[in-house]
């Protein structure tokens, strides 16, 4: 058989697992591409294109199906057989280091993944932008998230793949630290998202399904507990069906409809789905990765809620531990701070909640703003510590909105 009979046939290959990833099959996407990878290692030499092609398509897969340490590896060797130059590093690798620094990012090295984003965002054009701001946005660094969003949005084909997750992201952010009425326009932009994915993919495609769970959480905020709740329950029953019980995206599914559970009042269900979900993170992500950490930091505000201190103290004790070693200045890292802080204020441990709660408070008002609900709840708890303390500083507490002066009084 000649060289050209197979990189047709390889080609086709390629071609093939590319149409089961965009059908939502990653499993078996995955066990083609690597069938096919061994073969074209066998026949063809490191640096031929198709084979970097082919491993650079298995890397993306790999990151998608959360094995980053594999999908780091291929991404290096892809990176290694290109050619590059300082002045002219090529496009096609400046696509591998974007996809490079996503994978890292999704793996917990938060600051090495910026690093990267931020040397190749100018060079990389839209996607590169989309990344940038994906990464602000995780960072609480909302203000310029914000900004790149929508210049995105400006820019791209609203119908495009980046176009349509442009306006995800953005939804997603006016979902988290909108009003009500931005909320309100995050929930119709999510819908519009969920119906441009479904008729991409249909609708238990792993996208369709991630923007049913963004619906979902928007819901929740505006207060559809049930609705979001119902279907929120049925996309973690087709996660678990087409991506297995172990991906990231079933993970963050359990955890969120835990959160919706115990807002319906049935604690047992969402303290089981909470217990799943870290002992799922743990086993897969490892105890460093940031999504354990939420879980940790949940599982121990439900303790907290349920007036079970002690284990709620032990729980978000762990998660502020593991970021404060691990994230640097991430704003879960103030989050995990200032909720450990608020569970020692309820245990009467007035001391070492404000210890807790003071440079708490005072980085997420710089990084999330003075409306912010983790910022208001540090700033109440850490009153009161003040106040049992005699020992109020309104400096500290004192907030420049109406509606913190009027909660100070």
């Amino acid at each position: 058989m000649s060289k050209t009979r197979n990189d047709i046939d390889f080609g086709m290959a390629v071609a093939h697992a590319r149409e089961l990833v965009e059908a939502g099959d990653y499993a078996e996407a995955e066990a083609s591409l690597i069938a096919t990878l061994a073969q074209i290692e066998s026949v063809l030499p490191n640096d031929d294109v198709l084979l970097v092609t082919t491993k650079a398509n298995l890397a993306c897969l790999l990151t998608d199906r959360a094995k980053y340490g594999e999908a780091e590896r291929l991404h290096r060797e892809v990176l290694a057989a290109l050619p590059c130059t300082d002045a002219d590093p090529g496009l096609a690798r400046i696509k591998v280091t974007n996809n490079l620094a996503v994978c890292i990012n999704a793996a917990g090295r938060t600051e090495e993944a910026y690093t990267l984003l931020r040397h190749i965002a100018p060079k990389a054009g839209i996607e590169g932008l989309l990344n940038l701001a994906s990464f602000l946005h995780e960072q609480g660094q909302v203000a310029q998230a914000q900004s790149l969003y929508t210049e995105i949005l400006a820019g791209a084909d609203p119908q495009s793949d980046i176009g349509i997750s442009a306006k995800e992201k953005f939804a997603t952010l006016l979902a988290e630290h909108g009003n009500r009425t931005e909320r309100e326009k995050s929930e119709n932009l999510l819908r519009e998202v969920v119906d441009s994915r479904c008729a991409q993919g249909g609708d238990r495609h792993p996208d369709t399904l991630r923007a049913e769970v963004a619906l979902a959480l928007v819901q929740h905020k505006l207060g559809k507990i049930a609705e979001a709740s119902d279907l929120l329950a049925e996309v973690l029953a087709c996660q678990r069906l087409v991506l297995g019980d172990d991906h990231p995206d079933t993970l963050t599914s359990i955890n969120n409809l835990a959160m919706l559970k115990d807002a319906q009042g049935q604690s047992d269900v969402a303290l089981s789905l909470f217990q799943e979900a870290l002992q799922r993170r743990e086993s897969v992500l490892g105890r460093a990765h940031p999504d354990t950490m939420v879980s940790l930091n949940n599982l121990g505000a439900f303790c907290m809620d349920k007036r079970e201190f002690k284990q709620a103290q032990d729980l978000l004790a762990q998660a502020h531990g593991l970021a404060a070693e691990h994230l640097g200045d991430h704003a879960h890292r103030y989050i995990f701070q200032a909720r450990l802080g608020r569970c020692l204020e309820a245990m009467a441990k007035y001391e070492e909640a404000q210890e807790l709660l003071k440079p708490a408070f005072a980085q997420l008002r710089f990084m999330l703003g003075d409306r912010n609900r983790h910022a208001e709840a540090a700033r109440i708890s850490l009153q009161r510590c003040s106040e049992a303390l005699e020992d109020v500083d309104y400096d500290v507490l004192t907030r420049v909105s109406p509606l913190v002066s009027s909660a100070l009084h």
